[in-house]
């Protein structure tokens, strides 16, 4: 059985309580400005910002009396990791304050992004204080030309990087990992671990892998150096339905990758011997390998010497 009540006009119809927390509260930051959005609240007249610079608060109200569902704050430092909530209000009172959350304005220092090669979309990169949410196009790196999103932070001599991959990518078709390289040409000397969606008889269902590839000379095709196949917990039915850890380590000119399903029991995936430069750069590569863009997440990114 089914029960409805009368239509009325907006504009008769008023709650009789104070308003229920915003839900959905969305922040997207770059070093000039973080813009928060967030989905209004049955009966609120208006909302109540607050920011933090710690994640569990305390919150310091930063605008009051916003009449709509978004709010833009401008007095931000770049690379900084802020965090907010917020709350709406009617006649009868406010809410309590809304699932906060963090984003950095623009990536902290020294972390950089840029799309590299020809890609069809143009990627963004994240931070929220535990998270990065990475958005790119591109064909991938395995070709003469790189076609990717990559964010990434210099390193000086040897040095690891580790991240674990969060589920699920936005598309079956992407590839991300970890990779060192000497500069954003598209077809610059690098060495790469990389999750890979493996062929199989069902594109929605691929087979995936871990990959170590390299590029030896400006300009040369992409090697495959090593691959491993991925398994439960981290893929089930050809999705990647589970975290899955990733190392990848440079001393003098060897690169080793490593994989781990719970980021304690490593196991060796393969090494390469590339003459890279000194000074490189280290990060995190993202491709969709379709037109449209993919989103991934890693969290407990972290670089060592």
């Amino acid at each position: 059985m089914y029960y409805t009540s009368a239509a009325s006009s907006s504009s008769s119809w008023r709650l009789h309580t104070a308003p229920a927390a915003p839900g959905g509260l969305i922040a997207k930051g770059l070093s000039t400005q973080i813009k928060l959005t967030w989905i209004a609240s049955v009966g609120a007249d208006s909302y109540t910002v607050k920011r933090s610079y710690k994640k569990d608060g305390p919150y310091s109200v930063i605008a009051k009396n916003i009449a709509v569902t978004n709010y833009i704050d401008k007095l931000i430092k770049p690379g900084a990791v802020y965090y907010y909530t917020l709350s709406a209000s009617n006649g009868n009172g406010e809410s309590s304050d809304a699932f906060g959350t963090g984003i950095a304005a623009g990536l902290p220092s020294p972390w950089k992004q840029k799309d590299i090669g020809t890609v069809t979309i143009p990627g963004t990169s994240f931070f929220d204080g535990s998270q990065f949410r990475l958005e790119g196009s591109g064909l991938g790196i395995d070709s003469l030309h790189d076609s990717f999103r990559f964010t990434w932070l210099p390193l000086n001599g040897d040095g690891t990087i580790m991240a674990r991959l969060l589920p699920e990518p936005g598309s079956q078709l992407s590839a991300m990992g970890l990779m060192m390289r000497e500069s954003i040409a598209d077809d610059a000397i690098f060495a790469a671990l990389l999750i890979y969606p493996g062929r199989s008889k069902q594109i929605e269902a691929p087979a995936w892998q871990t990959k170590l590839l390299a590029r030896s000379k400006s300009g040369e095709k992409t090697g495959e150096i090593a691959t491993a196949t991925l398994e439960a917990p981290a893929v089930t039915y050809g999705r990647l339905t589970g975290a899955y850890w990733i190392r990848l380590q440079r001393k003098g000119n060897v690169f080793s990758a490593f994989g781990s399903y719970d980021g304690k029991e490593w196991t060796s995936i393969g090494n390469t011997t590339v003459a890279l430069k000194k000074s490189l750069l280290m990060g995190i590569p993202v491709c969709s390998g379709m037109s449209n863009s993919t989103i991934v997440y890693f969290d407990n990114v972290s670089v060592s010497k």
